[in-house]
């Protein structure tokens, strides 16, 4: 569960897929409905980790490490990123997730 959000309604994960050379965890961000609904995902990228830095309502500071090809060479690089969102009514899931650079 994502630390700072209503109700532990809110969960990162990652599943093991893709290439397991290049990165492989297929990484989500999820929000739970309701019984009827039950979680809605939205992915967030593929990586080799991730740790979440901090996190505040409808926000979330994450940290990955990422392989990427630099010339002929694999690469690994570390990224930081804010997920965002706005909570639908009634604290329902978000329509959308928006990633931006960290500064």
């Amino acid at each position: 569960m994502v630390p700072n959000q209503p109700g532990n309604s809110v969960k990162m994960f990652a599943l093991a897929g893709g290439d397991p050379a290049v990165n492989g965890f297929q990484t989500y961000l999820a929000f739970y409905g309701d019984v009827d609904v039950g979680w809605i995902t939205f992915r967030i990228g593929d990586f080799l980790d991730y740790r979440i830095l901090s996190a505040t309502a409808g926000r979330i500071n994450v940290q990955v490490r990422e392989n990427y090809m630099s010339g002929d060479e694999i690469a690994t690089r570390i990224r930081r990123f804010t997920l965002r969102w706005t909570p639908g009514r009634d604290d329902t899931p978000p329509a959308t997730v928006t990633m931006a650079r960290a500064r």
